[in-house]
């Protein structure tokens, strides 16, 4: 939870041309009049104790695109690889909507579209700051899974170390490698049958979806990855990455 947060206020700070970030004024302080939470018997909240809600605070630090930004699917996919070529991990989550996901979809959507109740797996609604990190991790999951993906074949399991292996393998793992990485093709596979917009794509606001065949290159090795967008408003956005 705690890097995901960084990485927000990170992005947020980023924006910052000159690079000072605004003071933030100080929370109010309640009346001493006003009930405490304490003696009326409920919990404390943003409302009673005058503190904003940190989840929301950091949700509307995620960076967005602009309207129109991604207008295909091909021009959102090539975005998101550029940002994992410049090792840009923060600045990544524009591609994707993990302000949507954590705004947007209840644990309802997600036991309609699993059709099974895991309640480890999926933080409960009123559980702020849970959603946050579920949907934050989410998405940032797919960039580093895929980062790994393009620099070994190795990166699903364990590796066995020894004293005639570990700088080969330190160096298969240098991160820095990734900014030779190169998008050599964008194919529609499968332009008749495109994937369904599913109940947790609805919550969000997915109006209708792409899946593309991602051939990306890495000094010499060509990798194919998988990309599914969708369509929320007037930007397409990376759904999945495998």
């Amino acid at each position: 939870m705690i890097g995901g947060c960084l990485l927000v206020v990170a992005s947020a700070c980023a924006a910052h041309t000159d690079g000072k970030c605004a003071e933030t004024a100080a929370p109010p302080v309640p009346s001493a009049a006003a009930p405490t939470a304490a003696s009326s018997g409920a919990l404390p909240s943003a409302e009673t104790t005058g503190l904003p809600d940190l989840a929301r605070v950091l949700s509307q630090g995620i960076p967005k695109p602009r309207p129109k930004q991604f207008e295909t699917p091909d021009s959102v996919i090539q975005f998101v690889f550029q940002k994992i070529a410049s090792r840009d991990m923060a600045g990544s989550l524009v591609a994707f909507p993990p302000a949507e996901y954590y705004e947007r979809v209840t644990l309802k959507d997600v036991v309609k579209f699993t059709g099974v109740l895991a309640p480890s797996t999926y933080p409960l609604d009123d559980d702020q700051y849970g959603r946050f990190n579920h949907a934050l991790m989410k998405y940032l999951s797919d960039y580093r899974q895929i980062s790994l993906k393009v620099l070994s074949d190795d990166s699903g399991g364990a590796i066995t170390i020894t004293e005639s292996n570990r700088a080969a393998v330190l160096d298969q793992f240098d991160g820095g490698r990734l900014k030779a990485l190169q998008v050599l093709a964008i194919k529609d596979t499968h332009p008749e049958s495109p994937p369904k917009v599913s109940p947790i794509d609805e919550a969000m606001g997915v109006t209708e979806k792409r899946l593309r065949e991602v051939t990306v290159k890495l000094e010499h090795r060509e990798v194919v990855v998988i990309a599914i967008v969708g369509r929320i408003a007037d930007n397409w956005r990376v759904l999945n990455l495998f």
